[in-house]
This record gives C-alpha cells, structure tokens and sequence, in this order.
C-alpha cells in the first residue's frame, strides 16, 4: 500500500509524540530501562539498519572479533541507544541536582579557560555515549548555549526534537545556515556544540577513522584555524543506569605550514584521532547504524594536499596490507588505532621518553612533549612504521589517580601530536603493582619488563609475531630495556628522563640484543628510520 509522504510524516510525528507520551512521565531510571528493551526489540525483531551496523563494526574492528563477537556488541548497542530515547524524552524533567545525579562532569575548568578568552567556544562531540545529556549539563552552566544540527527529514519530528532541547537550555541553528549560522551563534561569546563525526557529502575532506577514509565537515577546523576560536574536544560514556561520565580535552591547533588545507586537515584527524581512541574504550555506546564509511573518491577528485595528506596520515609502506586495524580488546589500557603496515612498529614509553619526566604525572598541565618528538613521531607515521606507547602506569595502584585520568592523559597527549601532524597507532597501559592497592596489587604480565602490552598491541593491530623480530623499545628506564627480550625486540635508550642513570647500568645482553643509546627519541627515531 502506498503512502503519500505527508501521511508518512504525519504517522512519524505521531509515533514521537506516542513515545514522548509513554517515557516522559516514567521515572528516569525506568525510562532508561524501558528504552534499552526497545533497543533490544529493534535490533532483534524489527533488524532496523542491522546490517549496516554489522558491516560498520567488521569495517572498523576487523579480524580481531568474529561475528558472533559482532553481533553481540551490536546488540548491546541497539540496547544502548534505545536507552537513550527514553533518557532524552524524560530529560526536560532533570535541572539542577537532578541532573547531577545523572552525569559528571570530570574537568569542566578546561571549558571556563576556553571561555575566558572571551571569543565564545567550540564543543566537539561524536555520536559517543549521550551527547545529548552532555549538552545539556553543559548548557546548564548558564552560558548561552547552541547546538549545530542536522535538519530531520520530517519536519514535524525535527520540531519535537528542538522542542525537547530547548526546554534545557539548548538553541539550534541547522546546518542549512551553515557557516553564518555559526558565527551567529557565536556572538557574545557563548558555546557552539557540534557532532563532527557523520558523513559530509558537499566536499572532499578526507581524514582518517580506523584506518579507513571518510569525509569530514571542514566548518569545526576553520573556525579553529581562521576565527582563532578555541575548540574543546569533548566525550561522555555510560558509567550505569541513567549515569554518565564526561571529560574535555583543549583542541591544539598547529602552527601554520603553509597549507591551509592541509592545516584544516590536520586539525580535523585530531578531532578523529581522540573520538577513534574513546570508540575503542566503549564501541557498544558508538552509534555504529549511520552509513559513515561511503566509497572513498579517486584520487583525481582529491586535491592534492588531500592526497598527500591521507598519504602520510596513516598509508601503509609499499606493498603493505590495506586491511584496517583491528579494535581494542577487553581490559585495561587497550587503545589500538589505524591502518599499520608491515614495517616494524616502534613502542614508545612515555614519562620521560615522549613527554618529559615528571614524578607521577596527575595533571594535564604537567604534560610536555620532548623537543623534536612530534616531528619523529610524524616521520615514523610517514614511514609507515606503527608507533604504540607502552606505558606503566602503578600511580592508580598507588591510589595517586585512576584509570580515568590515564584515558583523560592519553586523550590530550595525542591532541598534541595530532596539533603537530602526528598520531599514535596504538596507546597501552598497565595499572598493577604488586605492593598496589586492591584490585591493583597484583604482578601483571602488562606490567614492563614482561611484554604482555607488547603482545596485546601485535594481536590488536594485526601485526605477526615476525614483525616484533626486529621491531625497537625506546625508553629511559632498565624495565624498558628488558622489554620485549624473548621477542626479538631491540632496545632503545635515550638519556632524557632517567636514562643517564640507566645508561650506567645498563642489562647485560644489551648489547648483544642490538641495543644502542642516544640523547633523545627524536635521535633514536632518526637511526630507526635511517637507510640500512
């Protein structure tokens, strides 16, 4: 039977208001729960957009989980979303503590030091956890709020849903208005929210996302670049029933190259990069239903900085496989990201290695970069090496902080190599100590020199156990020398941190393994990438 599509829009609106009748009167919890079983219903019986989800995640999460492994975790996602329809249409009712209760923000000082310079700011969300609720906790913050959305294809729908938003707090301006429109929204110093992370079909700006091209909205990276305004990255992930963490991360923008493109380009794989790495941390709470990886265009559709751009982003050597990298495994400190080609991969540590050597790092602001790191890592990503940090990290056995904050730590060091053209493939840590405090205090075969982070990085970026013969361990400390020994690692030591001490007692098969020592990684990069 045909329906006229004004019918159809009008059974549409019908259906919201139905839903909206049933969830907003429910007890959020119970609204939440009622929703999850939708979800449940969807993707079990009705197999709405099923296939495309499945599809999605064999794209991005490759060999690494099976079918069976697919269709779960899609289940749990559809489960996921359809918890979040009931927690949206009941969330006009939450303000104030109510709305506390529901989700928390980690470190909302890194958006009052954007807002202070007084230009307004950008939020940069993916379709990752609730970012409704995010905006919304957001927006509560009495600062003038807007979100930049896409128009609904049924209008009568499309004004349900503002409706619904503007009762906390949230104006729109679609994305019809375009460029405009945000600066509009923008007058007076408020806060532009995006979600950046959907197909975009009216250019060709290609980034990477799991080692895969997708084309990417170049608005978020000029108003960066060109309006000088701050941007904030920013996530939020389910924690329980109706309970939401969520934390920002200050977007760097590079130093211009003379590319304005390819400066726009770098700024949006940035924005990529840390949404991939919060992807693989909760891929049940990723909207996997949207078709986001379209037919990349032929090369002659690119420009030219686009072409080399994507080239040195995350290409394979020559002759390399082109399959994608395969996602995070279960527990701690899995962070895989790219496409790796078989060249050997580089691990890294970090304190002391890649950032400078601070005694328990536990704030961002500690964070430095060494001289002439980003620059060798961005070479070593160019070569078409995989570059992984193995990091251990007892403060969390300590009780000095915890695991979220590795993930907050993790997520702004790749914002600074992203601001400076370079990426990680893979970030892993070990949070054990066997002096720790339960549950950490524990031996771990994470734990450095034991090379279970080393073997966990080989699985989740499809790497052979061939490619760790020869593969290299920088590091500073004795722990990150013996790393890797029964593997065929060659270790690397580099004098920045506590490498000097180290280099006076250094193992005693050091030499034998290969090993050698420079002033820093950036040398150390240099001999890696040097011809034979």
């Amino acid at each position: 039977m045909h329906t006229s599509p004004r019918l159809r829009s009008l059974l549409e609106a019908a259906g919201i208001l139905l839903l909206k009748g049933v969830f907003a009167p429910l007890p959020p919890r119970a609204a939440s729960a009622l929703g999850a079983a939708l979800g449940g219903f969807l993707f079990s019986v009705v197999r709405l957009e099923r296939r495309t989800t499945l599809a999605n995640l064999e794209l991005a999460l490759g060999p690494a989980v099976d079918r069976a492994g697919r269709v779960r975790l899609a289940a749990r996602c559809y489960r996921h979303f359809g918890a979040l329809i009931g927690e949206f249409l009941c969330q006009p009712r939450l303000a104030g503590r109510a709305l506390e209760r529901h989700i928390e923000l980690e470190n909302p000082q890194v958006l009052d030091a954007a807002l202070a310079q007084g230009k307004g700011l950008l939020l940069v969300s993916g379709h990752l956890g609730n970012w409704e609720l995010l905006m919304a906790a957001v927006a509560a913050r009495n600062q003038p709020f807007t979100a930049y959305v896409g128009q609904q294809h049924n209008p009568l729908a499309d004004a349900a849903v503002n409706a619904i938003r503007r009762r906390v707090r949230i104006e729109t301006v679609g994305k019809q208005a375009g460029m405009r429109g945000m600066l509009r929204a923008l007058k007076g110093g408020g806060i532009l929210a995006m979600a950046t992370d959907q197909h975009f079909s009216r250019n060709r700006h290609f980034v990477r996302f799991f080692g895969r091209p997708v084309s990417a909205a170049p608005g978020m990276a000029a108003l960066m670049q060109h309006g000088g305004l701050p941007g904030v990255y920013a996530e939020t992930w389910r924690v329980g029933r109706f309970r939401y963490r969520a934390r920002f991360v200050p977007l760097p923008v590079p130093p211009p190259s003379g590319d304005a493109e390819l400066d726009l380009l770098r700024i949006t794989q940035g924005f990529f990069d840390l949404l991939e790495a919060a992807v693989r941390r909760h891929p049940e709470q990723y909207f996997w239903m949207h078709k986001r990886w379209r037919p990349a265009p032929g090369e002659e559709q690119l420009s030219a900085a686009n072409r080399r751009f994507l080239a040195g982003a995350a290409d394979p050597a020559p002759g390399a496989a082109a399959d994608p990298a395969p996602g995070a495994a279960d527990g701690p400190g899995a962070g895989g990201a790219g496409v790796v080609g078989r060249r050997p991969p580089i691990f890294l540590d970090r304190d002391g290695t890649l950032i400078e050597e601070v005694c328990f790092l536990s704030r961002l602001e500690q964070m430095r970069l060494l001289p002439g790191a980003a620059q060798a890592v961005r070479r070593a990503n160019e070569a078409g090496h995989p570059v992984v940090v193995v990091t251990n990290q007892s403060g969390v056995a300590r009780g000095l902080f915890s695991e979220a904050f590795v993930h907050e730590s993790e997520a702004h060091l790749r914002a600074l190599l992203a601001a400076q053209g370079a990426r990680l493939d893979g970030h892993y840590y070990c949070p054990y100590h066997p002096q720790g405090r339960p549950p950490y205090d524990r031996t771990h075969p994470d734990r450095k020199p034991g090379s279970g982070m080393l073997l966990r990085a080989a699985q989740e970026l499809n790497l052979s156990l061939q490619h760790l013969q020869g593969a290299w361990m920088i590091g500073d400390k004795r722990s990150d020398l013996e790393t890797g020994a029964g593997l065929g690692v060659i270790p690397v030591l580099v004098r920045t941190g506590f490498g000097r001490e180290t280099e006076a007692a250094l193992p005693p098969d050091f030499q034998r393994r290969g090993g050698r020592v420079f002033d820093d990684v950036a040398a150390a990069i240099a001999w890696v990438l040097a011809p034979p």
